[in-house]
């Protein structure tokens, strides 16, 4: 009987899924990037890997920010916006 094989990108996918998914959990931007660079079809030069995982981090506390804003049920989203 031969082994099953494993899919690499499933596993990828995966673990980016539970990434954004699991907002209880601290965020990782190094582990985010290994996760999603992939998965969009990029290839991170590691030069570059620092600069990305501090925009991710800026990127995460402005989102820690508006997901904190309360909010009521009741509330509906503008139907458009202008500057």
């Amino acid at each position: 009987m031969s082994p099953a094989k494993v899919d690499p990108c499933s596993q990828t996918k995966d673990s980016a899924r539970t990434l954004m998914l699991d907002l209880s959990a601290s965020f990782d931007p190094e582990a985010y990037a290994a996760a999603a660079a992939p998965l969009l079809g990029l290839s991170l030069d590691p030069r570059w890997l620092d600069s990305v995982t501090a925009n991710l981090r800026v990127l995460a506390k402005a989102a820690e920010l508006v997901s904190g804003f309360p909010l009521a049920d009741e509330v509906e989203a503008a139907p458009s916006f202008e500057a």
